[in-house]
């Protein structure tokens, strides 16, 4: 087996958060009913610098743009019965909708049970991601997803119960990121997320994990062969993270592990070429050697299934110069492990 590394270092991030607009706006507000619009605009200027020693060079580049999580909304409430509309800059609003266009975030509605927590139904962030614990700088809502992190906000169709002491559990749609690829498809059973939540005194803990069952398929596209191979494909991610708030200073850790887990978008490796590592690989060039036709399905021709595991860290420092500008630095490493047959005789470093 050889192995993949990908680490990232942040030396210094400036974020830009308008949250002015952030403010929420009463438009409805009495004993039995509220509506409130809230919006914010959200950009990120940063600096970003890669190590690909394969290739035997350093790769340097400037980050910025406009976050998808810049966003405006209606959070609404009557009697016990509450939920959310919301649009987002850049947000798929179906599975198969373009993802860098104005879309459809947040769409759920939910029921209180009195003290007995509340059920919900609709568009909404999985349990299973990390939010709140890093600042969203590169890969826009992924935070730092292939660089240490994992998904900050990962909004998929679900139902999802919460209890009133912060135990959250969702049954999810599957977010199948390579169906036109016929790598995994025909899930046995909806993916299942848990996580515990805790806050108290500026003190911010989270853990969560996510588990679900797939149809791996392998399909010979170059030959149009139809004849294909299955396997059983087990994809999970469990993580934990902590944040600690003292004055206008801020502290982060978050760690993580998984199998697969880019298969639901929760997890994913970053590479000198992009992509995944459940991907087709056109082609890929390695010091002075050039592999075309590289094939890394997830179930090899014998039904062998291939397993992507990754294990991630990632850390930050934050000051809150005023409400709207904040200096941050971090840091994050991930590990990635490909057991792909076709892979075996690579040694990939980026």
């Amino acid at each position: 087996m050889k192995y993949l590394y990908k680490i990232f270092i942040a030396l210094l991030f400036i974020i830009i958060s308008l949250n002015n607009a952030y403010a929420n706006i009463p438009l409805l507000n009495d004993e039995e009913n509220q509506v409130d619009l809230y919006g914010t605009i959200r950009g990120y200027i940063g600096y970003g610098y890669n190590i690909d020693s394969a290739k035997n060079i350093n790769n340097s580049n400037m980050l910025y743009g406009l976050q998808n999580n810049s966003r405006i909304g209606i959070n609404f409430a009557t009697g016990r019965v509450f939920g959310r509309f919301e649009l987002g800059a850049q947000e798929p609003t179906l599975l198969t909708s373009a993802k860098n266009v104005l879309g459809i975030r947040h769409f759920y509605a939910g029921y209180q049970f009195n003290n007995n927590g509340s059920l919900l139904t609709g568009k909404m962030d999985a349990p299973s991601v990390l939010s709140a614990f890093f600042s969203e700088i590169l890969d826009l809502d992924g935070g730092g997803n292939g660089f240490g992190g994992i998904g900050t906000g990962i909004r998929r169709f679900q139902i999802q119960y919460r209890t009133p002491f912060g135990l959250d559990f969702a049954l999810i749609e599957y977010d199948l990121v390579y169906g036109r690829q016929t790598v995994a498809k025909a899930e046995y059973i909806p993916r299942v997320a848990v996580s515990y939540t805790y806050k108290k005194d500026g003190l911010y803990a989270k853990i969560a994990g996510t588990y679900g069952i797939l149809n791996g398929e392998l399909v010979d596209i170059k030959s149009a062969n139809t004849n294909s191979s299955y396997g059983t494909v087990h994809a999970f991610n469990i993580g934990g993270a902590v944040k600690k708030i003292i004055g206008n200073f801020h502290f982060a850790v978050l760690a993580s592990y998984g199998m697969n887990a880019d298969l639901y978008n929760e997890q994913k490796t970053v590479y000198s070429n992009g992509g995944y590592l459940h991907q087709k690989l056109n082609s890929m060039t390695i010091g002075s050697i050039t592999y075309n036709g590289i094939d890394s399905y997830i179930v090899d021709e014998n039904g062998k299934i291939s397993n992507v595991t990754r294990v991630s860290a990632y850390a930050e420092f934050g000051y809150k110069i005023v409400p709207s500008f904040s200096l941050i630095a971090g840091g994050g490493y991930q590990y990635t492990k490909n057991d792909s047959a076709e892979l075996n005789n690579l040694d990939i470093h980026s």
